[in-house]
């Protein structure tokens, strides 16, 4: 075997590993636990994270977390639209991302990572432009690991086409998946606890909004619960711990 052919061998041996270890990069975001649909849309990797639809399974009644943001998601249906997203408020970590819809039935999910101080940029092109999934239809959130206990963090979104406001508040985005009535919530912090507080909302598919306090940091819980509306004294509850840093955005 000449030297060239050995040359060349190798560098194809070399190019295959590189492509490998880029395709092993690009799903090690993907959730191993979703079916995605048969389909151009279903959900896989998609450059820097993992995208679209994926095939439901039965559950019974929840209130999920949707979304964490400072300010308020705000982009374009457009093809030149980029979502950028940043975590301005826990900066010096690996921050998980993902994406959901609020409509019950709209099986749509998004999987990153954010490396520390880093920018994720996310085209609409791809997913949420062909479905139509407007700004008001999803959201987003991130967290980390630390002592095996998942913290949720803050994002900042925003299309390049719609740049941000001058909003910081802090809102948390909760989505019952079956009718509520009586929603209240309420948050622990370090040094302060707030009473019980009603919110508006509780219909199955839409978004039940917490804005928190602007003077609130550090490690916060924030607890919603609501009853069932058709079911007597069944009542649903979340609890989510929320890293506010020590200064807000």
């Amino acid at each position: 075997m000449t030297t060239l052919c050995m040359q060349v061998r190798c560098a194809a041996f070399l190019l295959t590993l590189l492509l490998s270890g880029r395709g092993l990069a690009a799903t090690q975001s993907c959730d191993r636990a979703i079916e995605p649909t048969l389909n151009s849309l279903g959900y896989r990797p998609r450059g820097n994270r993992c995208e679209g639809f994926y095939k439901s399974k039965v559950a019974t009644g929840s209130l999920d977390l949707v979304g964490i943001l400072v300010g308020r998601l705000d982009f374009e249906l457009d093809a030149r639209e980029v979502i950028e997203i940043t975590s301005p408020v826990v900066a010096d970590r690996t921050i998980a991302i993902q994406a959901q819809a609020f409509p019950v039935k709209t099986y749509y999910r998004m999987d990153a990572e954010l490396s520390r101080a880093g920018r994720l940029q996310w085209p609409v092109d791809d997913v949420l432009l062909k479905k139509q999934l407007s700004h008001e239809r999803i959201s987003i959130l991130g967290w980390y690991r630390t002592a095996g206990s998942q913290i949720f963090v803050p994002l900042r979104a925003w299309g390049r086409l719609r740049p941000p406001v001058g909003d910081t508040r802090v809102r948390v985005y909760f989505r019952p998946t079956v009718d509520l009535r009586n929603v209240q919530y309420r948050f622990v912090a370090v040094d302060r606890r707030s009473n019980w507080e009603p919110l508006l909302g509780g219909r199955s598919g839409r978004p039940i909004v917490v804005a928190l306090p602007s003077d609130l940091s550090g490690l916060v819980d924030v607890i919603v619960s609501g009853e069932v509306r058709r079911a007597e004294d069944v009542w649903l509850e979340q609890k989510v711990r929320l890293d506010l840093g020590n200064e807000r955005p």
